[in-house]
């Protein structure tokens, strides 16, 4: 019992002798840690006085590049300044260089000569005595272009007389050809009119239309007409369809109704194709508001106008796809997908029979 007493106080005094000794070490290492510490505050310091000295020299060569660029500039302005004084007294101005320059000279002194200088330049060039040659060069320039704007005027006077008499032969050739076309339209338009409608007649007739060329203002910011006739009307020629149906007294083409504009239509376009046929010719659902007996007509009158024009024929109507010579369409399979179809009428013609 006594033997375990004395193990135990023998480890006690160990545990106390080493708890001592790890108390010493950590004030030990407190103290280290707080010269680290101390060491890096005075590195810090040290770092924020080198940024603030940065900064400085920072500031101070903006500056010296602010007073850089002002010089430069100042230095530019001199060099023309003694351009501008080179073209009044010639070489003369360099005689600057043989100046005493005094330092130290004040601002408010080196505008005013600044100002005494531009004053005696304004003179000089008022005067022009500065610089007799380049006046006179001048003179020389100015008269060969008053010359030369003078024969460009005369040539334009002379090209405006052509072109007024060219204007005037046009409009006479345009109005000669105008009504001979009208003319052979109306040949046209009178045979597929018969044959649309069984008889009747239609023409076109060459109307004038007179229009102000200006009209005045009311305050309330209206157009009222002018009363003079001679000088503010401009007559304009135009085109109005007389038509005559057989069987009918009515002979104004908005009395018509829709199917019968429609022939009208189709037999103007029709006459207007002949007079001067194009290479192709498409007609886009033309004969949508015809019958079964018009639409014949309107077949045998496909079949004339194709021996002159390629036709293109977009329509739903059996008869005009009868007249065709090649039939294309488009169809839906058993797949749900569209096909296109061609069909040539005489190959198909022949395999049937």
């Amino acid at each position: 019992m006594k033997s375990s007493q004395s193990v135990t106080l023998t480890e006690m005094e160990k545990l106390e002798s080493e708890e001592k000794e790890r108390v010493v070490l950590a004030e030990t290492l407190k103290l280290s840690i707080n010269k680290e510490m101390e060491a890096m505050r005075d590195l810090e310091r040290e770092k924020f006085t080198w940024k603030v000295k940065h900064q400085e020299l920072s500031s101070l060569l903006e500056l010296v590049g602010i007073k850089e660029g002002n010089l430069r500039g100042r230095k530019e302005a001199f060099e023309n300044e003694l351009k501008e004084g080179s073209a009044l007294i010639g070489q003369e101005i360099l005689a600057y260089k043989n100046f005493k320059i005094e330092e130290n000279k004040e601002n408010q002194t080196q505008e005013e000569l600044k100002k005494k200088i531009e004053r005696i330049k304004i003179r000089l060039e008022d005067t022009g005595l500065g610089n007799g040659a380049e006046l006179m060069k001048e003179y020389r320039e100015v008269t060969e272009r008053d010359a030369f704007l003078a024969r460009e005027m005369e040539d334009l006077g002379k090209s405006i007389e052509s072109l007024v008499m060219l204007i005037a032969d046009l409009k006479e050739k345009i109005d000669i050809e105008f009504k001979e076309g009208v003319r052979k339209i109306n040949i046209e338009f009178q045979e597929f009119f018969s044959l649309m409608f069984g008889g009747g007649h239609g023409s076109l007739s060459i109307i004038e239309i007179k229009k102000r060329k200006m009209s005045e203002v009311n305050e309330e910011g209206e157009e009222i007409e002018s009363l003079e006739d001679d000088e503010n009307t401009v007559v304009e020629k135009g085109i109005e369809i007389n038509v005559s149906l057989p069987h009918k007294k009515v002979k104004e083409l908005n009395a018509f109704s829709g199917g019968e504009r429609s022939l009208t239509s189709i037999a103007l376009l029709f006459a207007m194709s002949q007079v001067n046929p194009p290479p192709f010719l498409v007609l886009d659902e033309t004969d949508a508001a015809l019958d079964e007996s018009n639409s014949r007509k309107y077949g045998d009158m496909l079949e004339k106008l194709s021996k002159q024009s390629q036709l293109i024929v977009v329509t739903h109507n059996r008869e005009t796809m009868s007249r065709a010579g090649v039939l294309y369409g488009v169809t839906i399979g058993s797949d749900g997908a569209s096909k296109l179809l061609s069909v040539k009428f005489e190959e198909a013609t022949q395999i049937a029979k």
